[in-house]
């Protein structure tokens, strides 16, 4: 059965050449938006808060975090030398429970294939959303390791690892958009880096 195209988003987080690793941080009350860590290849670690969907916007983004221009803005910018992302982290976010199957029932099949991975959400007979991760190395087989799916039934976000490295894949699947009204913060009051994602479906 073909997914519908319109409610099918996939971010494919991992950079796999650096073999850097993300983490899910965790969604807003709302679902309009969510946290994700990444650690890259040195050690350094980032959070990035980002819009689930970038078309809809977010009436609840922080007011003092400009809109992302593409997906993803940092959390605290370079020249917050105070910020402390932890504690800003648990008043936007929280972290739903990793969950096997998602609130009705639905579940996730992982295939690895040639250095890919392909991600299908389904529930019943139905195909909800479906991705394809590239893995570190060819032969490389991933598991799902945790998944956090959204209050609103309408997405997930799936933690997958590889049974050779310790690298971790972050890919955010939505088979409908949030709830949230269309029309989104966007006032600045602070410079923000932007952070470039891979994107794929």
């Amino acid at each position: 059965m073909r997914v519908p195209l319109l409610l099918t988003v996939a971010l494919l987080l991992a950079a796999s050449t650096a073999r850097a690793s993300d983490h899910f941080l965790g969604w807003s009350a709302d679902n309009s938006f969510y946290l994700r860590g990444k650690t890259s290849s040195n050690g350094t670690q980032r959070s990035l808060l980002c819009l689930t969907d970038e078309r809809r916007g977010s009436t609840t983004w922080p007011a003092d975090i400009l809109r992302p221009s593409a997906s993803c803005v940092t959390l605290c910018s370079d020249d917050e030398k105070n910020c402390d992302e932890p504690t800003r982290a648990k008043a936007l976010v929280a972290v739903p429970p990793a969950q096997k199957f998602g609130p009705k029932h639905e579940t996730i099949t992982v295939l690895s294939k040639n250095g890919q991975a392909q991600l299908l959400v389904t529930a019943g007979s139905r195909e909800l959303a479906a991705a394809t991760i590239l893995l570190d190395r060819p032969t490389s087989s991933a598991i799902v390791l945790s998944a956090h799916w959204r209050s609103d039934d309408g997405g997930v976000a799936i933690v997958l690892g590889t049974k050779t490295t310790k690298t971790r894949y972050l890919a955010l699947l939505a088979w409908k958009p949030p709830a949230s009204p269309t029309r989104a913060t966007t006032k600045p009051l602070r410079s923000v880096v932007t952070s470039r994602l891979h994107c794929g479906a």
